[in-house]
């Protein structure tokens, strides 16, 4: 079975970006979008936990699970596909699918079912 994906940038368009690398770059770090997810997640558990403190005294629920916590969470998350949906392809049984001329002519085979000339 084969997979086929659109990118989600053109590659042919342009030079490739380069970025110069210096002492300030930053080569690991949080991505945005993790950073925001973490976020969710702490939203999420401080307004289950409803945390009070009365007189000194620290008070929080006790009235949810781990269903509801995934709940919560799944309501807040923007999840799903991030794109197109990836073209599948069952070969079919033959020879040897790794030798140089059954790789070229499932290629073709494919390019032809969907009209790619």
């Amino acid at each position: 079975m084969a997979f086929q994906i659109q990118l989600p940038i053109d590659i042919r368009n342009g030079p490739e970006e380069i970025i110069e690398l210096t002492a300030d770059t930053p080569l690991f770090g949080m991505n945005p979008k993790i950073d925001k997810i973490l976020l969710i997640f702490q939203e999420v558990f401080q307004g289950l936990l409803d945390l009070k403190n009365i007189n000194g005294e620290l008070s929080y629920k006790r009235d949810f699970d781990a269903e509801n916590v995934k709940q919560n969470i799944l309501f807040k998350l923007d999840y799903g596909c991030l794109g197109p949906s990836a073209n599948a392809f069952i070969l079919e049984p033959g020879t040897n699918p790794n030798l140089g001329e059954e790789i070229l002519h499932n290629i073709q085979q494919k390019c032809t079912k969907m009209n790619l000339h």
